[in-house]
């Protein structure tokens, strides 16, 4: 009977941590979601459009001095439905994302893409 209690309780402990594994996942995608929009802001408020301009280019040439995919015309247009972002996110770390929404244009399917 011990045993079974055993067993249990490790099922219990490892459903406890995948909890809280997906949890803290979650915390992270939002914070980074939340990071991204407070830049999109900041840029706004704190830059001329020259500036703007500079920035975007500035941007743009490091996402594509990384090689990591098809170069891109314009970093700010590229991550409105975060296809961009999950690609850098996959270079960068070296692990593959799945169910990437390449076509995202309703907002579900965008913000699906900011979660992965």
């Amino acid at each position: 009977m011990w045993i079974n209690e055993i067993g249990t309780n490790e099922r219990r402990h490892h459903r406890i941590v995948e909890e809280e594994t997906n949890q803290a996942s979650l915390n992270v995608r939002g914070e980074i979601q939340n990071s991204i929009e407070r830049g999109k802001v900041m840029i706004e408020e704190k830059f001329s459009g020259i500036e703007q301009g500079r920035l975007r280019f500035l941007l743009t040439s490091w996402a594509n001095s990384l090689h990591l995919f098809d170069p891109i015309a314009d970093i700010v247009d590229d991550l409105q439905d975060a296809t961009l972002l999950c690609d850098l996110v996959e270079g960068l770390s070296g692990t593959k994302i799945l169910g990437i929404n390449r076509k995202a244009i309703v907002h579900t399917a965008v913000q699906s893409n900011f979660y992965k």
